[in-house]
């Protein structure tokens, strides 16, 4: 899913009432997966650097909330 998509869907999540934990978890892990491959394009490093640290966040966070 493109990570347009997954922010969408985590917006989603995020504004529901009772949002599903494991769900937001999920979307979180795979946008840190994303943002890490754009972090490993061909782009400046200063952007890489701080992208990397960004997908480091997520990952955690998303690895914490799903349970895995």
């Amino acid at each position: 899913m493109p990570v347009a998509e997954n922010l969408g869907a985590l917006g989603g999540q995020l504004s529901a009432d009772d949002f599903d934990q494991a769900a937001v978890g999920r979307l979180l892990s795979d946008l840190g997966d994303q943002v890490q491959r754009l972090a490993n394009s061909d782009i400046q490093i200063e952007v890489a650097d701080k992208l990397s640290q960004l997908s480091v966040l997520l990952s955690s966070e998303g690895e914490s909330l799903s349970g895995e």
